[in-house]
């Protein structure tokens, strides 16, 4: 048993968690060149910075809800 973070719910014995993502960051990932010997940039992507557990039907709301999770600034 657990207590959903959004809704202060306390979960039925034996119900699984679900855990919903509420920030991300950009991130740009680089790369070391040996031929150049300079960085390079390598791909863009989201690091999950906080995310909460949460009752599976409040996750399933949120989700039909079109939910995205805040962008903070580095």
């Amino acid at each position: 048993m657990f207590r959903c973070k959004a809704t202060a719910r306390l979960s039925r014995p034996n119900e699984s968690a679900r855990m919903l993502v509420t920030h991300v960051r950009n991130r740009t990932y680089f790369r070391w060149n040996r031929k150049t010997l300079q960085e390079e940039v390598a791909g863009h992507g989201t690091e999950i910075v906080r995310e909460i557990m949460v009752l599976p039907e409040y996750y399933a709301e949120m989700m039909a809800k079109g939910f995205q999770p805040e962008v903070v600034k580095e």
